[in-house]
């Protein structure tokens, strides 16, 4: 095998393993997702009104298989479990065809421009449960749809 044969047999199967992982990381983002009865058990609301949180953007959701799909992400993990706040303008400014795979990995991953009082870079999700401003995060996907 030549020096050239070789480099694309990595190439390919570094191509192959990143399809995995994207397939992979798309299915984790389905995945972790609650229907409207679990979203709702889980808040102590009705189903009706995590329904009107949806439509009204209180609550973000995904249709998977013509259901609608409650990413775990935005609830709060405290003793009552909410949604995240300030998450209304953060879920109206993602693009309607942005997959929610791509939004998952978005709200985990630190930002650089969401710094903490140590100048440690901040998840969306960290920064919006320290109660900052949802409005910096509207700007980053603002910025990053313009790029």
């Amino acid at each position: 095998m030549t020096a050239a044969e070789l480099d694309e047999v990595k190439t390919s199967l570094a191509r192959r393993e990143l399809h995995d992982l994207e397939m992979r990381t798309e299915r984790e983002g389905l995945d972790a997702a609650l229907t409207t009865e679990q979203a709702a058990a889980m808040l102590g609301i009705a189903r009706g009104d995590l329904s009107d949180w949806r439509r009204r953007h209180i609550a973000f959701a995904f249709k998977l298989g013509g259901e609608p799909r409650y990413p775990t992400w935005q609830f709060t993990k405290v003793a009552k479990p909410a949604v995240l706040p300030g998450l209304p303008s953060v879920i109206r400014a993602f693009p309607d065809d942005m997959h929610p795979s791509s939004i998952l990995n978005f709200m985990n991953t630190p930002q650089e421009d969401l710094l903490d009082e140590d100048e440690a870079s901040l998840t969306p999700i960290q920064w919006l449960e320290e109660g900052h401003d949802a409005q910096d995060i509207v700007d980053i996907l603002a910025s990053f749809l313009q790029s």
